[in-house]
């Protein structure tokens, strides 16, 4: 059973009373959600409020990353609110789980690089085009920056 809304929700309420106490600057804030499950076992949190949420939370500067195994993870994320570039597949194998730790570790290390400004610009293009996950499991998933040299 996986709670994947009530998770979220909690995460949220905490990160956000965390930003508020701190006095944090939105901008900082990435939030990356990562499930091999399927939502099937909210009680608190529905699809609906945590779109609202987190489409409230990106109006205030906020980034949202989600990948996903053994689902569409562009509809799942869509669901919720993250956008098309800020999502991922991987699949639950040790190759695809690695690649997944591996473009996230590019992925987060880039965009904490980026000055603000250029972090508020990015904020639908998390991985940067580069999906090293979906590499591992189809290698013409980033097949026009086959070039890049941050692909593994």
């Amino acid at each position: 059973m996986t709670p994947l809304y009530d998770a979220i929700g909690m995460l949220l309420d905490r990160a956000e009373a965390h930003v508020d106490n701190a006095g944090a600057d939105p901008a900082d804030q990435l939030v990356v959600i990562m499930t091999d499950g399927h939502e099937n076992a909210s009680r608190r949190w529905t699809a609906a409020a945590i779109f609202e949420r987190i489409a409230a939370l990106r109006a205030a500067g906020w980034t949202f990353v989600f990948l996903g195994a053994n689902q569409d993870s562009y509809v799942t994320g869509a669901s919720m609110g993250v956008v098309e570039g800020n999502t991922s597949n991987f699949t639950a194998s040790p190759e695809s789980v690695l690649a997944a730790g591996r473009g996230l570790t590019r992925a987060v290390s880039g965009w904490r690089a980026k000055p603000r400004a250029s972090r508020i610009a990015d904020a639908d293009d998390f991985w940067d085009g580069v999906k090293e996950a979906e590499a591992a499991t189809d290698p013409t998933a980033n097949e026009d920056r086959a070039a890049d040299p941050r692909l593994p």
